[in-house]
């Protein structure tokens, strides 16, 4: 955007020295951000050269008729150029996005949280600031002067985001046109994390995150972010299509928690791995107790069914009182949805090549779970899916990854081998399995087990699953009928 050059004289005298800048008043078309001046008004200023901290080498504030430029001491006045330099600087906007020691910048981006007030607290607003780069100035000795008439518009977007814990340096923030925001502060003014981590600022409506004028955020341009969270692994994503400028629009955005089944790993092989499992609440597990383990589990499946036969919420209590409607035997064949014997003799589907098997007598052929018998491809949607027998050899192959124990949480850790991706991994908790209506808990014996999508080779009552244990992790196969944690792949 465009201010228009109609200037305005501003003098101050100082101690030291005298500032004499001509600012231009704002254009009608910048409406939508400002009308024109108003007392009180600031314009933070920098010279060219300074490059860190928060506080700027003066500022101009607007009396109603003239601009009143801050002391100038004699420290400043030193770093006046007598063969002249540029100036820098930002007029903070009527929304109070700024403040002198909450926000910084580098290079051409300036970096900044809300704060507290006005739209800062009701969820997401776009915050507006006019911004000048690279302005000359002359100095003869006694006298500053420079005019200022070649504005830009940095915009920058706040989330608040309801219902999550505020704690420095446990969030990630992304867009789908940036990897990583780098420049988001918090609001005392601290630094980003050296690993991309940041810092919300806690409000009444929950914690908020501001990215920078990285992003392109014209009228119809859509805007996706992602917001991780770094201790549980859970991942909030916030899409918004823009009509118009943000001030106009004053952008609100829907937090949507994405399951953590969703948010992939590439570790160099065929597929992509889930960070986590199906119904999992937590990919690490908060501390070294059995409540809180299990939340990193999951929920539990039989092979084919594309529903736990519990109620929500009650995937790990023993001898089940919460069973749904048809399912009271909990994970057993009289429950299971492709037997219409209840001893496992006969299926309606799934029965590979044995006729032995069928219902009808007549094999149908089917070894791999279809899309939508599949728990992953209906709970999440296309491409996810749960992996083949033949893509947990691959995890499992030796020469692909490294799996490293860890008795005390009871998991296990898989890190890539393949060139390029050795800092990725997943981790796959020893999450148990039902049996009828018992839980067998993996923390009490380590014992752990994911369903691949592949009929075992013995007989299509069985289907091929990978079991961890204390000393291994092996293909094995286990009746269908039995409820198993599931870890979603994706193409």
């Amino acid at each position: 955007m465009s201010f228009l050059s109609c200037s305005r004289m501003e003098e101050a005298d100082n101690n030291v020295a005298k500032i004499n800048i001509s600012v231009s008043d704002p254009a009608q078309a910048t409406k939508a951000v400002k009308t024109g001046w108003e007392i009180g008004d600031i314009i933070n200023v920098y010279l060219n050269s300074t490059t860190t901290g928060y506080t700027p080498d003066f500022t101009l504030t607007y009396d109603g008729s003239k601009w009143i430029a801050s002391e100038i001491s004699s420290a400043l006045e030193a770093r006046f150029l007598a063969s002249g330099g540029t100036l820098r600087g930002f007029w903070e906007g009527s929304n109070s996005c700024m403040s002198n020691d909450a926000w910084s910048k580098s290079g051409r981006i300036i970096s900044f949280p809300g704060r507290g007030d006005d739209e800062a607290t009701t969820g997401t607003a776009a915050q507006l600031v006019a911004g000048f780069y690279d302005i000359p100035y002359t100095y003869d000795g006694s006298t500053l002067t420079a005019t200022i008439n070649t504005w830009r518009i940095d915009t920058h977007l706040q989330i608040t985001v309801a219902g999550i814990d505020y704690e420095a340096g446990r969030y990630t923030m992304y867009s789908d046109q940036l990897v990583n925001f780098a420049y988001i502060r918090t609001q005392n003014g601290s630094t980003e994390f050296s690993d991309g981590r940041i810092a919300g600022i806690e409000n009444a409506d929950g914690v908020a995150f501001v990215c920078d004028a990285g992003v392109d955020l014209t009228a119809g341009k859509k805007l996706t972010l992602y917001l991780l969270d770094n201790t549980t692994g859970v991942k909030y994503e916030f899409s918004k299509t823009l009509s118009s400028s943000l001030a106009e629009d004053n952008t609100k955005v829907t937090a949507i928690k994405i399951p953590i089944a969703k948010f992939v790993v590439d570790m160099g092989l065929k597929v992509k791995w889930a960070a986590g499992n199906l119904g999992a609440s937590r990919i690490f597990p908060a501390e070294d107790n059995y409540i809180a383990r299990r939340a990193t589990t999951g929920d539990y499946y039989a092979w084919g069914a594309t529903e736990p036969y519990y109620d929500e919420g009650y995937a790990y209590e023993s001898y089940h009182k919460h069973w749904k409607p048809g399912k009271e035997d909990g994970y057993a064949w009289t429950s299971y949805v492709w037997d219409t014997a209840g001893d496992g003799t006969k299926f309606t589907k799934y029965t590979g090549n044995a006729d032995t098997f069928a219902t009808s007598g007549t094999a149908d052929g089917k070894n791999t779970l279809e899309p939508e018998d599949d728990a992953a491809t209906v709970a999440l949607g296309a491409p996810y899916r749960i992996p083949t027998y033949e893509e947990w050899d691959e995890l499992k192959n030796s020469d692909n990854c490294r799996w490293e124990r860890d008795l005390t949480n009871y998991l296990y850790k898989v890190y890539s081998l393949k060139p390029g991706y050795t800092n990725q991994y997943i981790i796959l908790p020893a999450a148990g399995r039902w049996m009828s209506i018992s839980y067998y808990r993996g923390d009490s014996s380590f014992q752990g087990y994911y369903w691949s999508a592949t009929c075992g080779s013995a007989g299509p009552n069985n289907a091929w699953n990978l079991e961890i244990t204390t000393t291994t992790w092996i293909r094995d196969t286990r009746p269908r009928f039995q409820g198993l944690p599931i870890r979603p792949v994706s193409d």
